[in-house]
């Protein structure tokens, strides 16, 4: 497993909006708040794994709605939004502030998931319900995922259980 994930999101036409969060492991991490505007979409995302060798991958969604992987095209997620870098919570942050959902509404989320080991991106069938103020129902039946996820009222996931919890909320 490799011992840190640092990720940065771009989200908005003008890229001037910015998400950061750096993981250690699946144990948890704080994270620092940005604005992310109610209807921001990713962008761009780059991550950096280190452990026994470095990787960097750089993830792109294009004007057209294609997404690139290391500057490949992946055609099985070209038209998703989103996109879910499954070691970090971060990514759910961009849907649930992007939707604006109000108490008792859902909504699908298809995002662009970046799969290991297969080291592509694939169509992750997810969906947010809103059962308050920071609580969301998040199913994930690929993975046979389904839990209520703890957010803070800017959206940021505080608790995801059974795979990761903020720092703060261990204390």
């Amino acid at each position: 497993m490799p011992a840190c994930f640092p990720m940065r999101a771009t989200v908005g036409n003008s890229g001037a909006m910015r998400s950061s969060s750096m993981t250690t492991s699946h144990a948890a991490s704080p994270m620092k708040p940005t604005a992310i505007p109610a209807g921001g979409r990713a962008r761009r995302a780059s991550t950096v794994f280190v452990g026994a060798e470095t990787l960097h991958f750089e993830i792109e969604r294009l004007a057209d709605g294609g997404w690139t992987l290391n500057g490949a095209g992946q055609a099985e997620v070209a038209g998703l939004i989103d996109v879910d870098l499954g070691f970090t919570p971060a990514t759910n942050l961009l849907a649930i502030r992007r939707f604006d959902l109000g108490v008792g509404m859902s909504t699908p989320a298809p995002a662009a998931y970046l799969a290991f080991p297969e080291l592509r991106l694939m169509r992750l069938e997810q969906s947010y319900r809103r059962l308050d103020d920071t609580r969301y129902g998040y199913d994930a039946p690929m993975f046979g995922y389904n839990a209520i996820l703890e957010v803070s009222p800017a959206g940021f996931v505080l608790d995801y259980p059974g795979l990761w919890r903020s720092a703060a909320r261990l204390e």
